[in-house]
């Protein structure tokens, strides 16, 4: 057998190995059909918090991440081979992607209630003539979606381009079956990942040909980013669609519709506003300072009339643009632990009685300083790059500024905002961001597990502030471990060739 039979061969069976995981470890047990009259479950509580439910689990990612590593493996080495064998592998990937989503289509969106969230604030425009940002689901309490909802008495935390596309596609899918409009939501969101995939493909298509193949497995393969999408059904690979244009009209030099297109991200997640600064400076070191000014002006009337016209059939005040509530939305991230040991300090309530509920103190200062040390992380980011702003610039710069973002901003944080990352460093070369990044999407696929399926309390009753410190120490923790050791091996890689160069 040839390596090219045998690399195309490799990658046809973790194609089908990610599929078959997927429908045997998740879609079969945690059945949509079987499961989708109960609202709001986990694996826990469909299991009865059965272990060989975790077991299962924990089997299941492993095994999904290790064929990831093969597959990638068998990609990155097709890379030199012929054009034939290129194509080839291409076609795998994407039928392997195609089989895996078709597979999760049927899983009941364990461990998140989101999707259903989507359907409720869909339905109340399209079928109850209600605004989303505005009116709270509580109005419609009698639609049969709203018992399955987490998010009952807040307005729509997302922006108005999400809100029109939940709109249409409940339009069309109002009248099925509460399991069909799940599926429709889900396909939305495959939508977005296929997007997705296509503009990372086009990218590296552009700037790095030699790399285009492994790029697009990174993210079409990642199973974080295909559990999260398809199985559990959240909108987040929509918006990477958005950013992953945004960075490919960069390569282009149209920079006019890289900032377009990161608007409308804005308007679906906040999180693509991220990019404007560093797609602001790639214009103006590129273009110079006449030229700049044009693209300023131009990007300021074109994107304040696209924010205008997606707003406009939701626009009720200054609170239809709604700030996050820093200050009280904690769970998931570091500076969570870190308000739970604050607490008895700077807001004088002790974690052995009772939860605490109202902490100011400790909530607004790590709100702030987590803040203010992201925003030093920007500054420094757009600083470098200003030296050096070319594409590949400026997506290094991204990628370390979404990951700093979600280890130290992302006070409120869950296992599918990896995504965004995701997307990201597909398009980078084989450097440390990159591989880190991938461990780390396999690290957060323990944060649904631990704190849905363990109960970390204590036999006495009284609660202790490990809730948030188990398993945050497994993903954030080990990641800032390996944060930690990597530039510690550069300081000393740089001793040493000072010490040799002195000698």
């Amino acid at each position: 057998m040839t390596r090219p039979v045998r690399l195309i061969l490799i990658a046809s069976l973790c194609g089908l190995a990610l599929a078959t995981i997927f429908l045997a470890g998740f879609s079969a047990p945690y059945s949509l059909h079987d499961y989708g009259s109960r609202p709001r479950q986990s694996i826990g509580t469909l299991t009865g918090y059965a272990n060989d439910a975790a077991f299962r689990y924990i089997g299941s990612m492993a095994a999904l991440f290790g064929v990831y590593a093969i597959g990638l493996y068998a990609v990155r080495a097709s890379e030199s081979g012929s054009r034939r064998q290129r194509i080839v592998i291409g076609a795998i990937m994407v039928i392997g992607a195609m089989g895996a989503c078709t597979a999760l289509l049927a899983m009941y969106p364990v461990d998140a209630a989101d999707i259903y969230d989507y359907i409720l604030r869909g339905r109340m425009s399209a079928l109850h003539d209600l605004n989303p940002l505005r009116d709270l689901p509580s109005r419609i309490a009698a639609d049969p979606v709203y018992r399955f909802a987490a998010w009952q008495r807040v307005p729509s935390a997302y922006g108005p381009a999400w809100e029109m596309i939940a709109h249409a596609t409940s339009t069309i899918s109002g009248g099925w079956s509460l399991n069909g409009q799940v599926v429709a939501y889900k396909g939305v969101g495959i939508a977005g990942y296929a997007l997705t995939g296509l503009f990372i493909a086009l990218t590296l298509r552009r700037i790095a040909p030699e790399r285009q193949l492994t790029g697009l497995a990174i993210f079409l393969w990642n199973p974080l980013v295909l559990y999260m999408t398809a199985g559990t059904g959240h909108n987040d690979a929509v918006m990477t669609a958005c950013i992953a244009f945004a960075l490919y009209c960069v390569t282009r030099r149209w920079f006019v519709m890289a900032i377009l297109g990161a608007v409308i991200g804005v308007t679906v997640k906040f999180i693509p506003a991220l990019l404007l600064p560093f797609i602001a400076l790639a214009a103006w070191r590129t273009l110079g300072v006449r030229r700049g000014l044009r693209f300023t002006v131009i990007t300021a009337v074109l994107g304040g009339a696209l924010l205008i016209g997606l707003y406009a059939p939701y626009w009720h005040g200054w609170d239809t643009i709604r700030a996050e509530r820093r200050a009280i939305m904690f769970t998931g991230s570091a500076a969570a632990v870190a308000r739970q040991w604050l607490m008895p300090i700077l807001d004088g309530q002790s974690y052995l009685t009772t939860p605490p509920r109202d902490t100011p103190n400790a909530s607004g200062l790590l709100a702030n300083g987590t803040l203010a040390l992201f925003g030093t992380v920007v500054l420094f980011e757009w600083l470098r790059l200003w030296r050096s702003p070319d594409p590949m610039r400026v997506f290094q710069a991204v990628a370390r500024v979404i990951f700093a973002y979600l280890l130290i901003a992302a006070i409120w944080f869950h296992a599918w905002y990896v995504i965004w990352l995701i997307a990201v460093i597909a398009l980078l070369d084989d450097m440390p961001t990159r591989r880190l990044a991938l461990w780390f999407s396999y690290l957060v696929t323990w944060q649904t597990l631990l704190y849905n399926h363990f109960n970390w309390g204590t036999r006495s009753g009284l609660w202790l502030p490990w809730l948030d410190l188990i398993p945050v120490a497994l993903y954030m923790g080990v990641t800032y471990a390996l944060i930690i050791r990597f530039y510690w091996k550069s300081l000393e890689r740089a001793w040493l060739a000072r010490t040799h160069n002195a000698a």
